[in-house]
């Protein structure tokens, strides 16, 4: 397939050795009689990045200003740079809550991203994957992610340059190089050691840059 598929069906291609699957289709909607695109993303669990967003192979003017609604497939682990940037009508992005990995180019510029108005409790959450933290709501000095979360995305607290404490649970499992690049680290620190529990397989950034961070057991220490 090349660059510019428009029309709906299932393709898939070959990326330096990453295999890539996805299906486009067109639906109607009732009320309005507009014509809207659904887009299933499959393949290798570690998807290969694209240079530019004009890079996918699904991408195209027609796809750009009709897609919606975008599916993972839950065997994904870790999602490509620029696979959906924007992408503007894109409101719906469903992924697996194993998930390891999200650029910060990989949804920027999508609907769901930028209307941050519409973010529960000021906070983009997908499947227990923090994406977006609402800066003009949740830039408090005390910061608390909520438990059950697993997944600290690239670009996360952009733009949360007053929170002091950041408060971590125990259930995250990753957190992504420039998750917390929007915070200020304590006077006279450059960069805090992350002290959560991470997995063998997973891996932490050697430096974060960042206020004072606690990693926020599942019960009280007795």
């Amino acid at each position: 397939a090349n660059n510019g598929t428009t029309e709906d069906g299932s393709y898939w291609i070959d990326m330096d050795g990453k295999y890539l699957a996805w299906t486009l289709q067109t639906a109607t909607d009732a009320a309005s009689s507009a014509k809207y695109r659904t887009l299933y993303i499959a393949g290798d669990e570690n998807m290969a990045d694209f240079a530019t967003e004009k890079s996918a192979p699904w991408y195209s003017a027609e796809v750009v200003n009709t897609l919606t609604s975008v599916t993972f497939a839950d065997n994904i682990l870790t999602i490509g740079e620029n696979v959906l940037h924007r992408d503007s009508k894109v409101e719906s992005i469903t992924l697996s809550s194993n998930v390891t990995k999200i650029p910060e180019s990989a949804f920027a510029g999508t609907a769901l991203l930028e209307n941050t108005s519409a973010y529960e409790a000021g906070m983009l959450i997908i499947n227990n994957l923090l994406l977006k933290v609402d800066s003009r709501r949740k830039n408090v000095e005390m910061f608390e992610i909520p438990f059950g979360t697993t997944l600290i995305a690239a670009g996360a607290f952009d733009g949360c340059d007053l929170i002091k404490e950041l408060w971590v649970p125990s259930t995250v499992r990753a957190i992504n190089d420039d998750a917390f690049a929007g915070l200020t680290a304590p006077s006279g620190k450059s960069t805090l050691p992350c002290l959560l529990p991470v997995e063998k397989s997973q891996s932490m950034p050697r430096k974060i840059r960042l206020c004072q961070l606690y990693s926020k057991a599942t019960s009280l220490v007795k």
